[in-house]
């Protein structure tokens, strides 16, 4: 069996997601194979290069023809080796896109599934029929809180115009009153404004006679003993 006919066949036996990661494992297993065949196959192709150059300094042309002979044989198989990893690169990209994609059909076949479930009962009529409910049930309350708000006497305010014109006519003469009355400009306000005034005169002094003797005494010549 190929290569590629054992990494895309699909044991009956597997469930797809174990069959997916097997596939993966065995791109990957066979990826590194490849890559350590190539370095072998660089390194072989240095190698005939080398004799064959060593073969020519020391004149043995036919040595010399045979290494490059092997190294073209090495170069194919290296070319064919690159090919095939090529391929190989390919289907690990189409798995991963497909492996993706699988996970995305799943969320959105059981997020489909959910909603369904969810909005199974809820068909456009039943949306309608429960709005027009909500609202008559908002008028109802509005109704209710208007009515209980209210004021449970009549208040009329042409009736207390007359009181209300009375009421001003005595402040207006109250006012009246109090402006005519004389105002006292002397008496014993200004006989107590006079006595604090000289209150404070009379301190006055006596802290200057009191700073001038201290003064004095700084000041006066002291007595050896």
């Amino acid at each position: 069996m190929s290569l590629l006919k054992r990494l895309l066949s699909k044991p009956t036996t597997q469930e797809p997601a174990s069959h997916v990661t097997n596939s993966r494992e065995n791109l990957n297993g066979t990826l590194d194979t490849m890559d350590k065949r190539e370095a072998v196959l660089n390194k072989r192709i240095e190698q005939e290069v080398l004799q064959a150059k060593d073969a020519s300094s020391k004149g043995n042309k036919t040595k010399a023809l045979m290494h490059l002979k092997r190294r073209k044989a090495y170069e194919q198989q290296l070319a064919n080796l690159q090919s095939q990893k090529g391929n190989l690169f390919t289907l690990q990209i189409k798995l991963d896109e497909a492996t993706l994609a699988q996970e995305v059909m799943d969320v959105q076949t059981r997020t489909a599934r959910d909603l369904k479930k969810l909005y199974g009962k809820l068909t456009p009529e039943a949306v309608d029929d429960q709005m027009a409910l909500v609202k008559e049930v908002i008028e109802d309350a509005n109704q209710v809180t208007d009515a209980i708000s209210q004021p449970i006497d009549d208040f009329d305010p042409d009736e207390y115009e007359d009181e209300l014109a009375e009421l001003e006519k005595e402040m207006q003469a109250t006012e009246s009153a109090a402006n005519k009355a004389p105002q006292r400009t002397g008496g014993p306000l200004a006989d107590d404004s006079l006595v604090t005034t000289s209150s404070k005169t009379d301190s006055t002094s006596q802290m200057e006679e009191d700073l001038a003797e201290l003064d004095a005494e700084l000041n006066a010549p002291r007595v050896a003993m």
